[in-house]
C-alpha cells in the first residue's frame, strides 16, 4: 500500500512470471517499494536486464534497488534526495546511461515517461503524447 492508501493487486507471484518477456523493468518508487528493496529476485531482474541490456527505468526511491543490484558501479543517476548511497549520484532530474535511465520523482514524472515513450516507441511519438498533455 503506498503513502495516499493506493493499493495494487498482482494478478502473478514475482516467481510466476517469465521477466525476461518484457522489455523493460520499471521501477516505481516512494516509501512503500522500500521494503522491497533487498528482495533477490527483483535483483535478479535488474541484473539481467541490464546483462541483456534491456531498459531499466527507475524515479524517486527505487534507484536505491539498481545500486544494491550493484548495476551503477561507474554509471552516473540520480533519484530522490534522500539516496545518498547511490553511487555518482548527480543532482540531473533525469539521469541516462546507456539502456539505464533515472528520476528524482514526482516533480520529474511527466518529463521522465515521455523520454520513457521516446525509447518504446520513438521520438515523433513521443513528442506527439507530449504536445497532447501540453508537457515540456
Amino acid at each position: 500500500e503506498g503513502r495516499n492508501g493506493i493499493r495494487f493487486q498482482a494478478d502473478q507471484s514475482l516467481s510466476e512470471i517469465d521477466a525476461s518477456a518484457f522489455d523493460m523493468v520499471f521501477l516505481p518508487g516512494g516509501p512503500g517499494v522500500l521494503p522491497l528493496a533487498k528482495n533477490a529476485l527483483i535483483s535478479e531482474i535488474i541484473q539481467s536486464y541490464d546483462h541483456g541490456s534491456k531498459f531499466v527505468a527507475a524515479i524517486y526511491t527505487a534507484p536505491k534497488f539498481l545500486a544494491q543490484a550493484a548495476i551503477l558501479e561507474n554509471r552516473p543517476a540520480t533519484g530522490h534526495y534522500q539516496l545518498i548511497e547511490i553511487p555518482d549520484c548527480s543532482q540531473g532530474r533525469i539521469v541516462q546511461s546507456a539502456h539505464i535511465i533515472t528520476s528524482q520523482g514526482a516533480g520529474t514524472a511527466i518529463e521522465f515517461g515521455i523520454k520513457l515513450a521516446a525509447w518504446i516507441v520513438g521520438e515523433e511519438t513521443a513528442q506527439s503524447v507530449a504536445d497532447s498533455i501540453h508537457a515540456i
